[in-house]
């Protein structure tokens, strides 16, 4: 089991993947067999989403900091990265990245999911890969969405890339058992835009699952096509980006409980399919809450949605390592969709606080389960604590209805417990906070309006107190750059920032920065040594770009990392190029 973002919400504890029991072939001898599938979705936004793997590293302790020289690390390189498109990896689709993987038998509290840096010379795997301009990538890690009827490109932003992707799963390696692990990179909570001048700019904050997929199962359904809108597309007669999740209660540290998603599939607007694969099985879990959610159409809720150890999707090859029993059907025949023209928007009033980078979880209670459930979930802007868009929510009604086998489900049309159209919002901040209980309400707007709603900012963890960071700045070429950003992240994100802009020439800058000390200081959280990303030791780095250019932002790492654990301040100094 994986907490995956849920550590986001400050969660400390540890879920378990691959019990030694349930590996197959297990025979008690020598290491363990393990390969490493990658799945991700869904995507109804980017047009293409490329990642260069390059290896996977573990840990038996929690709070190792990675280094590729410390052999207390089982590390495993590719001979050629792979450069993979998360989009082609949605609906159970997998694709294997590492094979055969010899691993010594233990108990594996960290894993890194190692990626090639996005401004490393481009390996031949990403080389062989073209956009969808019919261009060769730019970058390891790259991203291409549309702007209008033009497709535009960016790199692919990883904080703190060479600690490669942080999955906060243990995993029990018995001798001898061989383990089929698939890694989902969730993109709808991975991916978080930002505004850079009149681009957009995109980074990857990891929020990812493992699953051994002999014990998993599967859930299946499929929606009524006629008023979808047609792939890529959206309208205001059909429902569109329509997302089904698989989502089970979920605890923070201070006890309060919602359902969150923990699979999520993109609804094929050709067939109507959805796959969630793979799920763990009731038996471990318990009952799903299934939510089907989109533009300009009702949010669907079934509840006690089952999932059975073994089941695949049935549009998966019979595969020798897995059962091929049939995965829990949610439906006989394709679920009519109830259109809507009650969309609203919802922007925050004033900045994500103590710190810019955030995400809110937008939740409504449905009547059958009297618990706050997330229906969308948005990213802040982490350099203005802002959405980048505001945030589609739907005005009307919701439909319920309890999964039975075999039995068409048949929809009420009831009022959330919030009421119809109204929503709570959570703010969720860095891995060293909770949201704060009760968040903000949101009011429902008139169809087509922006409602501001001002953020309930999140309680930090009364473990880890705010302690500061100055950097201390030398330009070596002042007509270089005339704007630029301090970037302090950890291995699970952006932490905090700050505007170095006025230091580089340029007009604005951060208040804590002085251009007669050529320094700025930063605010982060100090002293968690116990939590496992680990907390506060940080990889500051620095974004520049030329006011008067259309390029994407310089990246330059920092190579002193900012270890904190302890509590205190800290400092470094930077060259700018």
């Amino acid at each position: 089991m994986s907490l995956g973002r849920w550590m986001k919400a400050g969660i400390v504890a540890l879920g378990v993947s691959g019990l030694a029991a349930c590996g197959g072939n297990n025979n008690n001898t020598g290491p363990a067999i393990y390969d490493v599938e990658l799945s991700a979705g869904p995507s109804n936004i980017y047009s293409h989403i490329w990642v260069t793997i390059s290896g996977i590293a573990m840990n038996a302790n929690a709070t190792e900091i990675f280094n590729a020289n410390d052999m207390t690390w089982a590390y495993y390189t590719l001979a050629e990265p792979v450069t993979v498109d998360l989009n082609d990896l949605d609906n159970g689709t997998m694709r294997t990245v590492l094979s055969n993987l010899h691993i010594s038998s233990g108990n594996y509290l960290q894993t890194r999911l190692l990626l090639t840096p996005t401004n490393q010379p481009l390996t031949s795997s990403a080389q062989a890969k073209t956009d969808g301009n019919g261009q060769a990538l730019q970058w390891n890690d790259q991203i291409e969405y549309m702007q209008g009827s033009t497709r535009v490109e960016a790199p692919l932003e990883v904080p703190a890339d060479e600690q490669g992707l942080f999955v906060d799963t243990a995993q029990i390696l018995g001798a001898g058992g061989t383990y089929d692990t698939d890694f989902d990179i969730d993109i709808v909570h991975s991916i978080v835009p930002f505004q850079q001048g009149n681009a957009l700019g995109f980074y990857l904050q990891p929020q990812i699952q493992t699953h051994v997929l002999s014990l998993d199962g599967a859930v299946q359904g499929n929606l009524a096509t006629t008023s979808l809108c047609p792939r890529g597309t959206t309208g205001s007669n059909c429902a569109g980006q329509v997302i089904a999740m698989a989502e089970l209660p979920h605890y923070d540290a201070a006890g309060n409980i919602t359902y969150q998603a923990v699979r999520e599939a993109a609804v094929d607007p050709t067939t109507g399919v959805f796959e969630l694969y793979p799920l763990e099985p009731s038996t471990t879990v318990g009952l799903y809450q299934i939510v089907i959610h989109g533009l300009n159409m009702r949010t669907m809720v079934i509840t006690n949605v089952p999932v059975v150890t073994g089941t695949t999707p049935s549009s998966l090859s019979p595969n020798a390592a897995l059962a091929v029993y049939a995965p829990t059907m949610l439906n006989v025949s394709p679920i009519p969709v109830t259109l809507t023209q009650s969309a609203y928007s919802a922007q925050l009033s004033q900045p994500m606080t103590p710190y810019g980078a955030g995400h809110v979880l937008f939740t409504q209670t449905p009547t059958l389960t009297d618990v706050p459930s997330e229906i969308r979930w948005a990213s802040t802007d982490p350099f203005t604590g802002l959405f980048n868009t505001p945030v589609a929510l739907d005005g009307d009604t919701m439909e319920e209805t309890i999964w039975v086998s075999l039995v068409q489900p048949t929809f009420a049309a009831v009022a959330p417990y919030n009421g119809s159209g109204n929503f709570g919002a959570f703010s969720m901040g860095t891995v060293y906070q909770v949201p704060a209980v009760p968040g903000s309400v949101i009011a429902a707007g008139a169809a087509g309006s922006t409602v501001d709603f001002a953020p309930v900012a999140p309680i930090q963890l009364a473990t880890v107190p705010n302690g500061q960071v100055t950097a201390t700045f030398t330009v070596t070429n002042a007509e270089g750059y005339d704007r630029g950003q301090l970037v302090m992240s950890d291995i699970a994100g952006i932490v905090n920032s700050a505007d170095i802009s006025g230091l580089l020439g340029g007009s604005g800058g951060s208040s804590n920065c002085s251009t007669a000390t050529m320094s700025c200081t930063i605010e982060v959280p100090v002293g968690s040594s116990a939590l496992l990303t680990p907390g506060t030791y940080y990889y500051p780095y620095l974004r520049l770009w030329k006011s008067s250019s259309s390029a994407p932002a310089t990246l330059v790492d920092i190579n002193t990392p900012v270890n904190l654990m302890a509590g205190g301040n800290g400092s470094f100094s930077v060259n700018i190029p």
